[in-house]
């Protein structure tokens, strides 16, 4: 039955091709009957590939007019000859440096943390990186989101601060090394990550930041299905460099609720805190906008403090188009798929006509 839906949308299902189990493609027709007016495109064809190359080649041959980016490395690989549009959409997601406590025992001190937070330059990540297509995160609320606290503590880019909370914890470089050292223990950490190519150079970049500040670093750099398995799974990271997506109506529960520090839960710093705890189960129960929004702000104030995570930025969806496509509308959306939300309203060619 999935493959005969009824609906009420602009647009209906025409054919399905398939080769074996694997949808090739789908198309659609415009709904004659759409409450609000028949869309403006007659027909759209949505083609299903195996990989991400795949998808941009066909791109760059013009056999596609829209592509969604996996990343903003893959705008650097489409053909410059092109003509089209970008199209970025902001997502409720976050990518940030997770802390493990019980896998690494400086990082339970809470001076550790806060000169690591202190020592990266967000705002060059997302320049360098990803190319601008970014926002700064500072708290476990985007703050395009319900229930963000702009008045948390902020641990803005002073690396000479970050310095400072090393010696003052008993953190120094003892033998010129250019690695500080506590009781003979030498200042080292592992970064955890997924064999993306953005988060290699993130990693990268934060590797830098932190070795000069005196912390030796090394990155270990897995597929993406062994990270999930073996290392998520297992929670067998000190730092885990990753993203976690929330919804526009932000339920932060699975990331920060001590009841899910274990696989499947998602709470990926082991985090504890029994006000955090209390805060997430009262936000979850009420049905009073100011007051669940209050009691989202409480427990940001509170992650903020304890610094259980770094939070380091949200990315946009990219969404490549040829030009000649028009009134695409950038906008808030809560997955990918959403950005084909007002396509009823997309168009490609106009004529003039004579009003009345």
């Amino acid at each position: 039955l999935n493959l005969k839906p009824v609906g009420t949308g602009p647009f209906e299902l025409s054919q399905v091709v398939k080769k074996g189990d694997q949808i090739e493609s789908v198309e659609l027709e415009s709904n004659k009957k759409y409450y609000f007016g028949s869309p403006f495109i007659e027909s759209i064809k949505l083609i299903f590939f195996e990989n991400q190359q795949d998808a941009l080649s066909a791109f760059n041959g013009g056999k596609i007019n829209g592509l969604a980016l996996s990343s903003i490395l893959d705008l650097e690989r489409i053909n410059p000859s092109l003509s089209f549009d970008k199209y970025s959409f902001p997502l409720p997601r976050y990518f940030g440096l997770f802390f493990n406590e019980q896998k690494n025992k400086a990082l339970s001190e809470k001076s550790v943390r806060q000169a690591l937070a202190h020592a990266i330059d967000k705002k060059a990540i997302i320049k360098q990186v990803l190319k601008g297509q970014a926002s700064v995160i500072d708290s476990a609320i985007p703050p395009f989101l319900f229930g963000y606290n702009q008045n948390i503590d902020v641990y803005d880019f002073v690396p000479e601060h970050a310095k400072n909370l090393l010696i003052s914890a008993g953190w120094q470089d003892s033998n010129g090394d250019g690695v500080a050292e506590k009781q003979d223990q030498a200042l080292e950490l592992t970064i955890s990550l997924p064999e993306w190519p953005e988060l290699i150079q993130i990693a990268t970049l934060i590797k830098k930041y932190w070795e000069d500040i005196g912390v030796r670093v090394t990155l270990d750099i897995r597929e993406p299905k062994i990270v999930q398995k073996d290392i998520i799974k297992t929670r067998e990271y000190q730092i885990l460099l990753f993203g976690e997506a929330l919804g526009i109506e932000p339920d932060p529960f699975a990331f920060w609720h001590s009841s899910q520090k274990n696989d499947p839960g998602l709470n990926l710093s082991l985090y504890q805190n029994k006000k955090a705890d209390a805060l997430l189960e009262e936000a979850r129960q009420d049905i009073n906008p100011e007051s669940q929004a209050e009691k989202l702000n409480q427990l940001q104030t509170i992650i903020a403090q304890d610094l259980p995570a770094i939070f380091l930025y949200s990315p946009d969806f990219l969404y490549a188009v040829d030009k000649k496509v028009k009134s695409i509308s950038e906008q808030l959306i809560n997955m990918p798929a959403e950005r084909f939300n007002n396509i009823e309203q997309w168009y490609i060619r106009t004529k003039r006509s004579w009003r009345k």
